[in-house]
């Protein structure tokens, strides 16, 4: 079986540890869970990240290579608005994954 991370759920889960993001760091973040965890694929396809952008903007912003927690989103971050929204339907073993890696990076 195959766990598709979409882009909005990943970056809901790294911007909720971290204030901003870059580009390389997703595809190093996507690179290093798809060696080590084959079955489980990050979508950080371009339309992806813009559909999420589109559709969260109270969460997020893109400030030129980098995507960054959007001006009024420390109340959806501080809430439990982000983890029912994005990781309710992730499974422990992605998340369990998706942590390690976002610490070691």
């Amino acid at each position: 079986m195959c766990d598709i991370v979409k882009s909005d759920v990943l970056l809901a889960f790294v911007l909720k540890k971290r204030n901003s993001i870059s580009f390389h760091y997703l595809r190093e973040l996507r690179d290093k869970i798809e060696q080590q965890q084959p079955d489980v694929i990050l979508d950080i396809s371009a339309p992806s990240i813009d559909l999420a952008l589109h559709y969260y903007p109270q969460l997020f912003r893109q400030e030129g290579e980098n995507i960054r927690r959007a001006d009024t989103s420390e109340q959806f971050f501080d809430s439990e608005y982000v983890n029912y929204t994005f990781f309710s339907f992730l499974s422990p073993r992605v998340v369990g994954f998706l942590d390690k890696a976002v610490a070691a990076t």
